[in-house]
């Protein structure tokens, strides 16, 4: 009751991978081999209903072999809602997966927002470009809003949203991505 939410539809979020941590694999953690300690992306809705399905996806699944281009560079797509509900398998605690054959990648789809994209990074270095550091401060979550990070803050680590609203469904946006135009 009186938001002014976005009405997104079909598009993709290209990032490149930070260096994190692998836990599983190293015993001592130092901040200065590292780009950031683990970051996630989590799709965010205004009102309810919230959609009951994964809305997050995290530095670790994107790790994951086939889910980044040999530029580390991975890709999130997000869709309507009612489209990633029919896509999901019982019990997931994952959002659904597609793959993006001109890329040769995997990638997770989210419900895309009725508010916004979160992106959260842990312990960043500080000697990490893309640190959140690096983006200008503002007094307040508004005023960040109307003033979002650039590429001349961040470089090549500032995750990039395309909305592609005119996409007819989920196949044409894959076939869209990693396209010239795109």
């Amino acid at each position: 009751p009186g938001w002014n939410t976005y009405s997104f539809t079909y598009g993709f979020i290209r990032c490149r991978i930070p260096h994190t941590f692998q836990n599983f694999v190293e015993h001592i953690f130092d901040p200065n081999g590292y780009d950031v300690l683990a970051f996630d992306v989590s799709s965010h809705w205004v009102s309810p209903p919230v959609p009951q399905v994964p809305f997050t996806v995290t530095s670790k699944m994107l790790q994951v072999p086939g889910f980044y281009t040999r530029f580390r560079i991975a890709y999130i797509l997000f869709a309507p809602v009612r489209i990633v509900q029919d896509m999901e398998r019982p019990i997931s605690t994952v959002p659904p997966v597609v793959y993006i054959p001109r890329l040769h990648i995997s990638a997770y789809v989210l419900a895309a927002p009725s508010f916004l994209f979160a992106f959260r990074y842990y312990a960043p270095s500080p000697s990490w470009r893309g640190s959140p550091v690096n983006a200008p401060c503002a007094p307040d979550f508004l005023t960040s809003l109307k003033n979002p990070a650039s590429c001349d803050d961040l470089g090549d680590d500032l995750p990039q949203i395309t909305r592609v609203d005119d996409s007819r469904d989920l196949q044409d946006l894959i076939s869209r991505i990693g396209s010239p135009l795109m």
